[in-house]
Parts: structure tokens; sequence; C-alpha cells
């Protein structure tokens, strides 16, 4: 993860989500603006994919950015990686 969370951008920092699984990733109502500008909306970072694959494993990690939309301020880092065999298959989110 390249940047940590601006802990004055959100709500809350690390928040307790349980099981919630967002397709974007972003936990939106945790947002409280930008402390660079004032901003209101962000916007994620094109994602940087990894894939590892063989004949047994197939990996792919992901990592992208929360940015605020007016001036870019990296308002959190997201991980995220899924694994899969021929038994089971993995999910790991990081956000920083």
């Amino acid at each position: 993860v390249d940047a940590p969370m601006c802990r004055a951008c959100v709500k809350e920092a690390f928040v307790d989500r349980r099981t919630t699984c967002l397709e974007t990733g972003a936990y939106l109502a945790n947002f409280a603006g930008c402390t660079n500008c004032g901003g209101r909306e962000a916007r994620s970072t094109p994602p940087r994919v990894d894939v590892d694959e063989d004949e047994d494993t197939y990996e792919e990690e992901t990592e992208y950015d929360h940015v605020c939309a007016t001036c870019g301020h990296v308002v959190a880092s997201h991980w995220h990686k899924f694994a899969s065999t021929e038994t089971a298959r993995r999910w790991v989110m990081a956000c920083a």
C-alpha cells in the first residue's frame, strides 16, 4: 500500500465494516471530506493489478488509492488479494 490513510479525511479510521464488501471498495459513508481543500467527493485511481498463475494456483493482487476528486489528496490506499486453488478460494483486503 503506497500511502497511509488520511485520518483527518475520514470519520473513523479503520471502521469495522464486519462482512460488508462493496464493489468499488469505497465505504464513502465514512468519508468526512478532504482536509486539504474541503472537497466532498472521492474517486479511485486506476488499479495496479499483479497476477500470478500456475497450473495449481491463481493469485491476483490489486492496489489503488481513493483520492479527493478536486485536488487529488490521497484519502486511503487499498490492497485486495484473491487466491484460488483446487480446494479453496480466499479474499483478503486491507485499507491503510
